[in-house]
């Protein structure tokens, strides 16, 4: 039976100023209130689609995991077993991979230390496939010239065809190249060769083109000449994104910067990806990027501060329209000669640790699937926003997750409205207790009304869901 979709979601929001006695705080279940602070109604519209067809969450995997260019990091034969299950367990749903050229011997960078990359190029598009990634996107690393595109067009076809990782669906050519000195014409020109012999190779029709990686340098220009001279070759566009975790205004500002210069090319609307973001440390000089937390000397990355504030930025993106979500990155393994250390599990000398990163993305790769839609969220009238809800569903709406999340320091309890009547919801959460981890809270059948009511607590993340899932 055909499912109805013109169905109004609404979330309605009553916020409680928590006041701190007899020993009792914001995160128990004793109610301490003392004043009421104006409600927050939150209304989803099913029938407003503000993305079909979502690629899903996931995660930058380096293509060096294999090489012995990593072994700094910790990971070698006898250990990599571990990482594989934890990234498999990830379950990253979008992953993006760099092909670096000094893979190929004819490459004037290639070097007897590079000449296992090609090797631990493909087995790491291998891992990706084999942890449920439904789209993996391949992009061309380094500076890139029109003459390189035939090489890289086998390379793709070696992956597709002749090893059958047929999750490879997307290409980007070049990393952040408003951040070089490529110019907008050389651009175009490696996307109408890489075009040319990919036909010539009979798969061009398997690939879709995503152009842009860009930083926030001359974004306009580069966004501008790609819808204008480039529109039939592209099927969509991507950003990079990232600030300080002492700056809580940039990411949304740079969200919603990007979502209007795109919304506004005036030709057919493309999808827009975030495939780059992350938070650096306010405290930074002298360290390995990303840096500390403001005011202390903990790495960012391992910092549930850092978590929290990547799920509001994932939050926010839904309710802006952005088509998936790619963070740098998975795990911790060597790029170049820098150190980097953003990475959702850490180095293979430590154990290979879980960070709150890593749970945070495992809620969010395990409460949807790639394909499903992402619906209009229109918030009502409030004196103060505390919480800040996305979204989705399936396309008959017959499987649903809302995420909410409270950043503020004390609990909200919230009602939940208009939701698939008579259906298990899921409640799971991430930092409910302000230590990093996931929990499944409960279970609720909705009434014929399709309600249920609940607290987020202090600085957490829920996720409201049909799917019901192990936690790891």
């Amino acid at each position: 039976m055909k499912k109805k979709t013109n169905v109004l979601l609404v979330l309605s929001f009553l916020f409680i100023a928590m006041t701190y006695c007899n020993g009792k705080n914001a995160e128990t279940d004793t109610d301490t209130s003392q004043n009421q602070s104006t409600g927050q109604g939150v209304t989803v519209d099913v029938t407003k689609i503000l993305v079909r067809d979502f690629a899903g969450f996931g995660t930058q995997y380096n293509q060096n995991l294999y090489s012995n260019f990593s072994l700094t990091d910790g990971i070698m034969a006898a250990n990599i077993g571990q990482l594989e299950a934890k990234v498999k367990t990830l379950n990253s749903q979008y992953v993006r991979i760099f092909f670096d050229s000094k893979a190929w011997t004819t490459d004037p960078n290639y070097s007897l230390n590079t000449a296992d990359f090609l090797d631990s190029f493909v087995k790491t598009v291998k891992l990706a496939q084999d942890a449920g990634a439904k789209t993996i996107n391949i992009t061309f690393w380094h500076t890139a010239t029109a003459a390189d595109m035939p090489g890289f067009a086998a390379v793709l076809k070696d992956l597709i065809v002749n090893r059958g990782l047929t999750s490879v669906k997307e290409v980007t050519i070049q990393n952040e190249p408003n951040s070089t000195s490529m110019s907008v014409e050389t651009y175009n020109a490696c996307y109408l060769s890489l075009d040319q012999a990919l036909n010539g190779l009979g798969i061009r029709n398997r690939i879709r083109f995503v152009g842009g990686d860009l930083v926030q340098t001359n974004q306009q220009t580069w966004l501008s000449y790609m819808a204008t001279n480039m529109n039939n070759l592209l099927s969509g566009y991507s950003s990079h994104i990232y600030w300080d975790d002492n700056d809580a205004a940039k990411p949304y500002n740079r969200l919603a910067e990007v979502a209007n210069i795109v919304k506004g090319l005036g030709v057919s609307l493309k999808p827009i990806y975030i495939t780059e973001y992350g938070v650096r440390g306010g405290n930074k000089p002298g360290l390995p990027d990303p840096g500390n937390l403001s005011g202390t000397s903990v790495p960012i990355s391992q910092t549930t501060v850092s978590a929290m504030q990547n799920a509001l930025f994932q939050i926010q993106g839904l309710n802006l329209g952005f088509a998936g979500f790619i963070r740098w990155d998975c795990y911790k393994a060597k790029y170049d000669g820098g150190t980097q250390y953003f990475s959702c599990i850490g180095s293979g000398n430590d154990g290979y640790p879980l960070y709150p990163l890593y749970y945070m993305t495992y809620l969010f790769t395990h409460t949807c699937e790639p394909g499903w839609q992402v619906v209009s969220s229109v918030t009502g009238s409030i004196n103060k926003s505390y919480i800040v809800a996305a979204a989705m569903n399936n396309s008959n709406v017959s499987e649903q997750t809302i995420y909410a999340i409270n950043m503020y320091a004390d609990r909200v309890d919230y009602s939940l409205k208009g939701l698939i009547p008579n259906k298990t919801y899921n409640i799971y959460s991430f930092n409910s207790d302000g230590t990093g981890i996931l929990k499944k809270e409960s279970s609720v059948t909705t009434s014929a009304a399709g309600e249920i009511n609940g607290r987020a607590m202090p600085k957490s993340l829920l996720a409201i869901t049909t799917l019901d899932f192990p936690l790891p």
